[in-house]
């Protein structure tokens, strides 16, 4: 029955407070702490059917809110996007052309790659 593990807890992260609250708590008992229906039913006092039922409902909203809005695809585009960069200002900064262009150039590019990388900010200073 379980759908991807990690896109039903990415649709989670994006959507998850549309649920109601004991959607949202079977639904992480189910995907993050991995426990059995059988488990959850005792938890939360329902039937095993009960628990089977809630999940299901929970990944069919999950899924349609990502429909409606999305989010989860633009997200994924835009960190494809990034990794792009990443890769380009990689291989401009070894190439022998980086030696070549002029400061502000190389400022610029030092900004975008921090932009894309914030962790590193202020390590190669």
């Amino acid at each position: 029955m379980k759908s991807s593990a990690v896109e039903m807890c990415l649709l989670f992260d994006f959507y998850g407070d549309m649920l109601t609250e004991k959607q949202r708590q079977i639904f992480d008992y189910y995907y993050n702490e991995d426990l059995s229906l059988a488990e959850i039913a005792e938890i939360a006092g329902i039937s095993r059917q009960g628990v089977r039922d809630s999940v299901v409902r929970s990944e069919v909203a999950l899924r349609a809110m990502e429909e409606k809005t999305g989010l989860v695809a633009r997200f994924r585009a835009m960190n494809d996007t990034i990794a792009q960069i990443h890769t380009l200002v990689d291989e401009f900064a070894k190439s022998p052309d980086f030696r070549h262009i002029t400061n502000v150039s190389a400022d610029r590019i030092r900004k975008i790659w921090f932009l894309s990388r914030p962790e590193e900010e202020g390590k190669n200073e």
